[in-house]
């Protein structure tokens, strides 16, 4: 556990910031937070979980983290879902799966003691593609299923439904990514009919952004990679760069950040050659430091941690009511 220390009896106002996996982009917002923005905060992380001695007192609002008191003005957490805690406790059979489960319970809870809690509701990928299409927004033709067969001729991009992370850091057999099928491959073996995935016809483009939504704010990459499986098989292959971001792509990222009332969200768009933006996806976990050292632009860095000094200013400012 890290951060701004606070006292035993009081409850300070302070930013929370939790993140069960490796990743280290709160680290790097807390650096920012507490250094040059003098924001009081406190970080929970999953190497932390195995000894944290934590509670939650719901009715005074209060976050008790190794005897650290704090009532949060906003909580950002990441990765809290049971998939991502388990790399970080320790157990097995029963006892495991209790103790993830229960973490994961815990830290999702915390978000229920701010008065602003980051990212908001996140849609699964039926929503969030059904979602864009229902507002006008260009869409692949899209199935989820479990052995979902060839019935087209067509060039296929198959997704795991659960969380992919990119970089070298990420064993890419440690999972399952994105795949391109051509139209006489077959589909990968951990597409076989044992799970659901989802299978999307490949769209031709001329250039795709990864677009960073950060309360009103938009951080726009434009990512080159030989395949959508690059950025986990070939991460030396893949070109980013910090983009102005089109007014089309930067038009659909606030339509849908609206509509799903985010207050960050990582979108990946294409740009097809006729300038018609399609929205493939939307991830409220989205990393973004190694987009920001392939690009040597750590805007998003900076901008989520004035982002997070903001809303915190704004709480304690507030009447009290």
């Amino acid at each position: 556990m890290a951060g701004a220390a606070v006292t035993r009896d009081a409850a300070a106002l302070a930013v929370v910031l939790v993140d069960s996996s490796a990743c280290r982009e709160l680290i790097a917002i807390e650096s920012v937070l507490v250094g040059a923005l003098g924001t009081p905060t406190v970080r929970i992380a999953g190497q932390d979980l195995p000894s944290l001695r934590a509670s939650i007192e719901p009715a005074g609002g209060v976050l008790d983290v190794d005897g650290r008191r704090v009532r949060p003005t906003v909580a950002w957490v990441r990765h809290a879902s049971p998939h991502a805690i388990s790399a970080s406790v320790a157990g097995r059979s029963a006892a495991r799966s209790l103790c993830v489960e229960s973490w994961s319970n815990f830290l999702t809870q915390i978000a229920a003691l701010a008065a602003v809690a980051i990212p908001g509701r996140e849609p699964g990928h039926v929503a969030a593609l059904r979602d864009a299409a229902r507002l006008g927004v260009a869409t692949p033709r899209t199935v989820v299923a479990t052995g979902a067969g060839r019935d087209s001729a067509a060039r296929l991009v198959v997704k795991a439904l659960g969380p992919h992370f990119p970089g070298p850091s990420r064993d890419p057999t440690d999972g399952y990514f994105a795949q391109v099928v051509d139209p006489a491959g077959d589909l990968p073996e951990w597409a076989d009919g044992r799970v659901p995935v989802l299978v999307q016809e490949y769209v031709e483009h001329v250039q795709e952004y990864r677009v960073y939504y950060l309360n009103g704010g938009v951080c726009a990459f434009a990512v080159d990679k030989p395949s959508p499986a690059s950025i986990w098989t070939a991460p030396d292959r893949v070109r980013v760069s910090w983009a102005a971001c089109p007014a089309g792509v930067e038009e659909v990222v606030r339509t849908l950040a609206a509509r799903w009332r985010l207050t960050f969200g990582a979108f990946d768009l294409l740009m097809t050659a006729s300038g018609e933006p399609v929205f493939l996806e939307v991830n409220t976990d989205g990393d973004w430091l190694w987009f920001e050292q392939k690009a040597r632009w750590d805007g998003v860095t900076f901008m989520a941690a004035a982002m997070l000094r903001e809303l915190h200013v704004r709480v304690v400012s507030a009447p009290a009511g």
